[in-house]
């Protein structure tokens, strides 16, 4: 019986091998499926003769003390076991690349991701050394890059070599190690080896990283190893040109001859990567940003006429930080929510100190998995600091990291790593947000809360069902509105004192009305009745909460009841003065007051505190457009629509936009996209006419047009795709959305005086509220 067949014997039942992934010097990787837990792994199966040195005692024995290493930058043990002579060990299947694959492709790495990289294999190894384990064989081979984050392998293949003894291991033709990456002590046959061999192996990848090949190479292993004794390796300046000076000596401190030269400790070399600024940093992950309430209502209304502002700008002070999203590390990706959740928190609770300028979700989360330098986290968010982090949850245990780290030259002035059960997530995120204040040199009693009561929960459950339902809301999407709601749902079912859930499921109704996120059998007498129920519950609950009464406001627009819903958005931005959305919200709302100058310095006002959130972007754009400020809208028109190509409503502004100019080609572009955008599918396949059955893209495509002046234009492309007797009937249509007045008001705008003066079309005025055209209020 051949190896693979004493293996598919001796695992069945258990795993299914599928297929063989690779081979190295050592050890041959195939991928099964564990039949108890339905997943996919990576089975390691060590070559016949090394098994037979090593013997199952050993190796069983030896690989359990690295079967309890928990770390996120470490790939863990799930099992192992021998068949005959066959020692196998089970890992999680880990979808990305190894580094070694990465550098193959690439070459030499960006400077920020080979220091990012060399920092997560160093908290590793860290974790290791202080559980009495020595990786003896750090290489690119052995780091794997899951979702662009390093992982560290076989560490128990290392320390059960070891164990065997180098002498036997070296009979059968395989080195303990790889030359190109061992320490001098290593190669000399060192039986005591500490944590600096592992320092000297990862200062080489790191070198090999930015350099493109490794410090050393030769013909064969014994002249590279005989460099690695002798040869002082050169700098990576050589290789790397403007490579900082705090790496070239980080590099050459690590890789240095005697072990009692080198650093010492992984964390000692890993800080001295940064202790000067780098040219670029990685953030975490990238911005889920998306359309907010009440947009509709204002491409509705066509384009505002605001008169000529100046946005002021921000300076940089020392008290200011973003909160970036903290990295998910666990295996299969499924707390994405948790580590935007308590980034969302942190900000929340951060926005409570005095003196501190703490940037919006959405511009902060748009540095979500881009390879930004601080240098463009301090242009774009005026913010002197960055809060990063990641979480893991395994169980009932959580472990979270973070960090402070100083954008003017990338010094971290805080870490901590939190392990605690999942229940303890609050104690955690207040320690986090306390520690943040005290780096920043901030003030603030031991004794004050960071978060009003009735805003949080002790409900871990309800807390994980609010943080599910934040990260759908803000898909912005149909299926992300249904999701949200349920799980703001769940939410208040588990502690209906919660006011942050009551908020959220406000906000959830508020944006499930149809002409918003249009949800399947949702009317909007029924959301908006939904919402303000929710609205004013969490307001009952938490009066000093901003966000609540934002919503409410919001609600009561939608209601034409404009003057409750005033005082409530007044309310709001005073209450909560950093909350972008309230004064975005608010802006719409004096647009419909006629009250253009106000409304555009509240919507300069939300851009200035989330200047990446695309949807204020755009709608500042709008804002210029009405004021006659072409040349201010064309960037933010360019910027928001990159962030959010499928924004079928900015497009539909943007045919106005460039129809001012004088660009007709141009508006017929952005009005083919504005048609597509909504339903790009269907448009592909059916042509213009059927996208054209959207209402959405439909209705506000046209209106825009009509509103912006251009109401030949709108008539003529009202006729020509849908013909008048089908125009004549959308507007029946549109009567069953008494909300959607100024939209109704547009098109028999559009219809022309031929039209407009036929019985039937008379006959839908009063219901679609053409008289008087601007209402009391």
């Amino acid at each position: 019986m051949d190896a693979r067949s004493t293996l598919d014997a001796a695992l069945a039942g258990h795993y299914t091998i599928e297929r063989e992934l690779g081979q190295g010097g050592m050890a041959t990787v195939y991928l099964a499926r564990d039949l108890k837990h339905d997943r996919n792994v990576a089975i390691k199966v060590l070559k016949p003769e090394l098994g037979e040195i090593i013997g199952p005692e050993r190796f069983l024995r030896e690989i359990k003390t690295t079967a309890n290493l928990r770390h996120p930058h470490i790939v863990p043990l799930y099992d192992s076991g021998n068949a005959g002579p066959l020692l196998y060990y089970v890992m999680p299947f880990v979808e990305g690349e190894s580094l070694r694959d990465r550098m193959d492709r690439d070459g030499q790495l960006p400077v920020d991701d080979a220091i990012r990289i060399t920092r997560e294999v160093a908290g590793a190894l860290e974790y290791a050394h202080a559980h009495g384990v020595i990786h003896r064989d750090i290489k690119p081979e052995n780091i794997m890059l899951d979702d662009g984050h390093a992982v560290v392998a076989d560490f128990g293949i290392a320390r059960a070599l070891s164990a065997a003894g180098a002498e036997k291991i070296t009979q059968t033709g395989i080195s303990l190690g790889t030359p190109m990456y061992m320490s001098p002590e290593q190669t000399a046959g060192g039986g005591d080896l500490d944590s600096r061999t592992d320092e000297y192996s990862l200062a080489c990848v790191c070198f090999e990283m930015l350099g493109g090949q490794p410090p050393f190479t030769g013909p064969t292993a014994a002249a590279i190893t005989r460099q690695h004794m002798v040869v002082e390796a050169p700098p990576i300046s050589n290789l790397r040109a403007g490579a900082p000076p705090a790496i070239v000596a980080a590099l050459k401190q690590a890789m240095a001859k005697d072990p009692v030269d080198r650093f010492g400790t992984l964390k000692k070399f890993s800080d001295a990567l940064t202790a000067a600024p780098l040219a670029t940093r990685r953030a975490p992950r990238a911005a889920l940003v998306g359309i907010a309430a009440a947009l509709i209502a204002v491409v509705a209304l066509g384009i505002w006429k605001f008169a000529p502002t100046r946005t002021a700008t921000a300076s940089v002070t020392s008290a200011s930080i973003a909160v970036l999203p903290f990295s998910d590390l666990s295996l299969d990706h499924s707390n994405a929510f948790i580590g935007d959740g308590v980034a969302e928190t942190l900000i929340n609770a951060l926005a409570n100190v005095p003196g501190l300028n703490v940037a919006a979700r959405a511009s902060a989360f748009a540095f979500r998995d881009k390879a930004s330098d601080l240098v463009e986290i301090t242009k774009q968010l005026r913010v002197a600091n960055v809060l990063e982090g990641s979480v893991q949850r395994a169980g009932d245990q959580l472990r979270i990291t973070a960090q402070v780290i100083r954008t003017s030259d990338g010094k971290t002035i805080w870490s901590q790593k939190f392990d605690r059960p999942a229940a303890d997530i609050f104690a955690v995120q207040d320690e986090v947000a306390r520690a943040v204040i005290n780096a920043l040199q901030l003030k603030i009693s031991s004794t004050d809360s960071l978060t009003n009561a009735a805003t949080t929960t002790h409900n871990p459950a309800a807390y994980d069902a609010y943080m599910l339902g934040r990260y759908h809301w803000n898909r912005r999407t149909t299926d992300g509105m249904i999701q949200a709601t349920a799980a703001f749902q769940k939410a208040v079912s588990l502690d209906s004192l919660y006011a942050l859930a009551w908020s959220g499921l406000a906000d959830a109704y508020v944006l499930s009305i149809p002409h918003e996120y249009d949800v399947p059998g949702l009317n909007p007498d029924t959301a908006l009745t939904r919402a303000e129920r929710a609205a004013r519950r969490a307001i009952a609950l938490a009066p000093a909460m901003g966000e609540a009464y934002a919503s409410l406001g919001e609600i009561l627009d939608y209601r034409n009841k404009f003057v409750e819903g005033g005082k409530a958005f007044e309310r709001a931005v005073a209450l909560s003065p950093g909350y972008a959305t309230a004064h975005q919200w608010y802006s719409y709302h004096l647009a419909d007051e006629n009250r253009w100058d106000e409304s555009l310095r509240a919507m300069e006002t939300a851009h200035r505190l989330d200047p990446l959130s695309h949807v204020i972007t755009l709608s500042l754009a709008m804002a210029y457009d009405g004021a006659d400020r072409f040349a201010d809208a064309t960037p933010l028109y360019a910027q928001g629509l990159a962030q959010s190509p499928e924004a079928w409503y900015a497009w539909s502004a943007k045919v106005s936009h460039e129809l001012a100019l004088g660009r007709q080609d141009s508006a017929f572009t952005a009005l083919k996209t504005a048609l597509f955008a909504g339903k790009r599918d269907s448009a592909r396949e059916n042509g213009i006419e059927r996208a054209l059955k959207n209402p959405t893209t439909r209705a506000h495509t046209i209106d825009s047009l009509a509103f912006a002046g251009h109401v030949v234009e709108a008539f003529a492309l009202s006729r020509w795709i849908l013909g008048d007797e089908a125009t004549i009937g959308l507007l029946g249509r549109l009567a069953r959305f008494p909300h959607e007045e100024n939209t109704s008001l547009g098109f028999y705008i559009a219809l022309g005086p031929k039209l407009r003066a036929l019985p039937r079309v008379q006959a839908l005025g009063p219901s679609l509220g053409w008289v008087p055209v601007v209402k009391e209020r």
